[in-house]
């Protein structure tokens, strides 16, 4: 479907920029419309990003100590180390 006036959004403005322009209440033009309009994928306007707990920046932080102190382990010795060392187990 084909308005008139209506023309692909140049990449003069941020992704960010555009997301904002996006008008949930408008009722001529849908979510998918708006969001092809403005270049924007759709799926990236119900994306929630999870924010990070302090327990994954523990074990992010040991997992660097550990393979600082010996970069030629793998996953799996790591893995090893996480359980019985530090008690972190296995999701």
């Amino acid at each position: 479907m084909i308005m008139p006036g209506l023309k692909k959004l140049t990449n003069s403005k941020s992704s960010e920029e555009r997301m904002k322009m996006i008008d949930r209440g408008d009722k001529k033009l849908s979510i998918s419309r708006q969001a092809e309009l403005l270049s924007i994928n759709r799926t990236s306007l119900y994306y929630k990003p999870v924010p990070t707990s302090d327990e994954e920046y523990m074990i992010k932080r040991i997992i660097d100590e550990v393979y600082t102190a010996h970069p030629e382990y793998g996953y799996r010795r790591m893995t090893t180390i996480l359980m019985r060392d530090y008690g972190i187990i296995k999701p």
